[in-house]
Parts: structure tokens; sequence; C-alpha cells
């Protein structure tokens, strides 16, 4: 069975941290792009 303790809490923590650090980097940033070049996009052809 599966035990909590100091280690686990930690190690699990920075696990999280790491993941959220490289899906910031390499997938949001990327597709906040995306949407930025397409909202600029769609602006235009309104105007």
């Amino acid at each position: 069975m599966l035990s909590l303790s100091a280690a686990n809490i930690f190690y699990m923590v920075i696990n999280l941290l790491v993941l959220y650090l490289i899906f910031h980097f390499f997938l949001f940033k990327r597709v906040d792009r995306v949407l930025d070049a397409r909202r600029e996009e769609v602006e235009n052809c309104t105007k």
C-alpha cells in the first residue's frame, strides 16, 4: 500500500512543478502565440 511520507509529498510537488514548467514553456506559449495570430487575423478581416 502507498504511504504518504514527507519525502513522497516533496517529490510529488517537485514533479508537478517540473511538469508545469515544461507545459508552460513548450505548450502554453506556442498555443498563446497561435491564438494571438488568429485574433489579429480576425481583427484585420473585420475592419
